[in-house]
């Protein structure tokens, strides 16, 4: 543990000041300092939680921060050169200046104006109209958007293809805006290779209403009708987004929201549950939703883990589903859980806002 100690006087250059977050900014100055380091020893050097250490090495790595090295049986990273570093942040902070140009160009000329002037949209940047870049802050921030008392949650999802990657890092958050309230999400056709649809049927079963265009216009987020997500360059999300707060410009989105929502239609179901099952594929399906793994579940039930898996492969070919994800919200469709407590009742009309002109 000698190596926790960082020295103060090393010369590493801020990173905050181009818009990197705290903990970005330390765990590049600790990798500078400490040279080659675990996750570990990262935690232990700058006293922060995993969950921030690790966002913090994804951050970096979107702008050459850091890298991954041969640690042997432990993966090290090591901190990206200065001067590569600095100048991606000088390209994104000229790719900043670009987008906030074609987004105040697209708010003020989109039809029936702004109740705000050029200038007032301009001042708006940096205060009610600010980036947060990287995915793991935008997914920080939207939980922190959330762990508050919400009732509404608007999403529009131009990507026909998501891949199981990013399902499985949205799925807690998107189950638990299902659980604290109305959540409406507006989509594309999916493409072939999409991951996402059955975590989308799971949603429905759990309440969210959605519906469908051919083409949608940009990655769009409203919660509350009072904050509003859009990505900073729509064709990397990944760099990360614009949070609004301008109540103006949040109207302004809302109503390209409503507009698109009311033209939009609810597709016919991806794929159909089984509607019966033997006794035993029953028990399989009711053990893998609890999580439990083929040899557990065979264990349960008595049976060789070779049983358990042909008759998992036989339920997937039998009723066309790509993964055992989706064979595990069978269970779900055939036993819908109890709504939850406190939670208002969505129905197939739109939010009271949705009738607004």
């Amino acid at each position: 543990m000698g190596r926790t100690a960082i020295r103060a006087e090393t010369a590493t250059p801020s990173l905050a000041r181009w818009g990197v977050s705290i903990s970005a900014d330390l765990v590049f100055r600790a990798l500078s300092t400490l040279g080659h380091s675990s996750v570990e020893e990262l935690v232990v050097a700058l006293d922060l939680p995993v969950r921030r250490v690790r966002d913090a090495l994804e951050e970096l790595r979107t702008i050459g921060g850091c890298d991954e090295v041969d640690g042997g049986s432990e993966m090290r990273w090591r901190a990206g050169a200065p001067s590569v570093v600095i100048a991606a942040l000088q390209r994104r902070h000229q790719d900043m200046a670009v987008s906030a140009h074609a987004l105040r160009q697209q708010l003020m000329t989109r039809p029936g104006g702004l109740a705000i002037d050029e200038a007032d949209l301009s001042a708006a940047f940096g205060s009610t109209i600010r980036p947060v870049f990287g995915s793991a802050r935008i997914r920080g921030r939207l939980s922190e958007l959330i762990a508050a008392e919400r009732r509404e949650y608007l999403a529009m999802i131009p990507e026909p293809a998501i891949d199981q990657k990013a399902v499985k890092a949205a799925a807690p958050l998107n189950r638990a805006l299902c659980k604290r309230g109305r959540v409406f999400s507006l989509g594309v056709p999916a493409a072939v290779d999409d991951q996402c649809g059955g975590h989308t049927e799971e949603l429905i079963a759990m309440g969210m209403l959605y519906r469908e265009q051919p083409v949608l216009p940009t990655k769009l987020f409203i919660i509350d009708r009072v904050t509003a997500l859009t990505p900073i360059d729509p064709t990397d999300t990944g760099k990360g987004y614009w949070e609004i707060t301008t109540p103006e410009v949040v109207h302004r989105l809302l109503k390209l929201y409503m507009q698109r929502w009311q033209q939009g239609e609810a597709p016919q179901k991806r794929w159909i549950p089984p509607m019966t099952l033997t006794p035993r594929e029953r028990a399989v399906l009711s053990l893998m939703a609890e999580g439990h793994t083929d040899e557990a579940v065979a264990a349960q039930l008595g049976l060789s883990r070779r049983t358990i898996a042909y008759t998992v492969a036989d339920l997937m070919e039998r009723h066309g589903v790509r993964n055992r994800f989706q064979l595990g919200l069978f269970l779900g469709e055939l036993s819908p859980p109890a709504a939850a407590g406190g939670v208002e009742p969505i129905t197939e009309s739109a939010p009271e806002h949705m009738g607004e002109s």
